[in-house]
């Protein structure tokens, strides 16, 4: 089998921040929305909604960025160790 005509396999980077980027600009989005609200509706249920609903969210994403900060930096030195060593100085 000829492998003079065969393509270089080319690797699709993954993207972790981009979705990541989207969901974080979405909390703060609903931090604002939830900020005005606030400002009309303060009153027990208000504070367990915040408690039981919203604070945990929060905490939540913010761990999920951590988590995706990390995994994305695992990942690109994945992808350059994958390279060929003539590859690995060429930026992604």
């Amino acid at each position: 089998m000829a492998t003079a005509n065969r393509k270089p396999f080319a690797v699709k980077r993954v993207d972790f921040i981009s979705p990541a980027a989207r969901l974080e600009d979405a909390l703060k989005q609903l931090e604002a929305a939830w900020m005005e609200t606030r400002e009309h509706w303060d009153d027990s249920i208000s504070q367990k909604v915040q408690d039981e609903f919203l604070m945990p969210v929060h905490g939540q994403i913010r761990t999920m960025m951590d988590a995706v900060s990390k995994m994305s930096l695992k990942m690109r030195k994945a992808e350059q160790d994958c390279l060929h060593p003539r590859e690995r100085n060429v930026t992604m």
